[in-house]
């Protein structure tokens, strides 16, 4: 919903008529704990802490509308300001290599000059430390990712099976984190897990690679580990590569 789908669905049941639904629409998740700590939703979301509100500070839901009433017409104004702006510089902005959301990282750098309190480039500087920290904060809470960081910490690559793999992760992690229900129990389990968080990995310098049809075979290399002149990745059943 983020950026952008479509779902279709019949009209009415007298008929073979389709509907199609399509929607992008911002969401905002509040949570006390970690909300978007899933690879994918944390790939498309701005974290914001919000500061503790003290005792004097607090408001009662009308006196908060009347102080919103009375800002609103400068919010309204100053995102009129950055609308125009960004429309004005759209087509002349370059971003480099932009992250998931693209289209909106280039409508904020177009926007970037008429923000009052931002200089040139801040917005992807701060944009970058939000995405590192989500990113930081999503492989913390994930047991398998975490587990493949401590398998590759170091060693150049890995190649083998799931069911190999499966094995070689819990000789690593705490027999504990092993019996918790988010443990993958099944090779088909830990697979649909790494496809999940191979994007987060590949953050952090550690390429997941799935193929598909024949022998199902995994390689992981860890670019922060650099091989040996020997090294030679080929063909194993659960064998590093120093």
């Amino acid at each position: 919903m983020a950026t952008g789908g479509s779902f279709s669905a019949r009209k009415l049941f007298t008929n073979d008529k389709e509907a199609l639904f399509t929607i992008m629409r911002p969401i905002v998740l509040n949570g006390i704990d970690q909300v978007a700590d899933r690879h994918d939703l944390a790939d498309r979301s701005l974290r914001v802490t919000l500061p503790v509100i003290r005792p004097r500070h607090r408001m009662t839901e009308s006196q908060l509308s009347f102080v919103f009433d009375t800002a609103a017409p400068k919010i309204l104004g100053g995102l009129c300001d950055g609308v125009m702006c960004a429309l004005k510089n759209r087509q002349s902005v370059q971003v480099e290599n932009p992250p998931r959301m693209a289209d909106f990282t280039h409508w904020c750098v177009a926007a970037e000059e008429a923000m009052p309190h931002w200089d040139k480039g801040e917005f992807l500087e701060a944009y970058g430390n939000n995405q590192d920290e989500s990113i930081e904060r999503a492989l913390e809470s994930d047991h398998v990712a975490n587990a493949i960081i401590t398998l590759m910490s170091d060693t150049f690559a890995w190649e083998g099976n799931t069911a190999t793999l499966q094995k070689a992760l819990e000789g690593v992690v705490d027999e504990r984190i092993t019996r918790l229900k988010l443990w993958p129990q099944t090779p088909s389990s830990l697979g649909k897990r790494l496809t999940r968080c191979k994007g987060f990995l590949r953050s952090s310098g550690i390429k997941v690679n799935q193929q598909r049809g024949g022998d199902r075979l995994i390689t992981i290399t860890n670019e922060k580990a650099a091989p040996a002149a020997s090294s030679n990745v080929s063909i194993s059943n659960g064998q590093f590569f120093e």
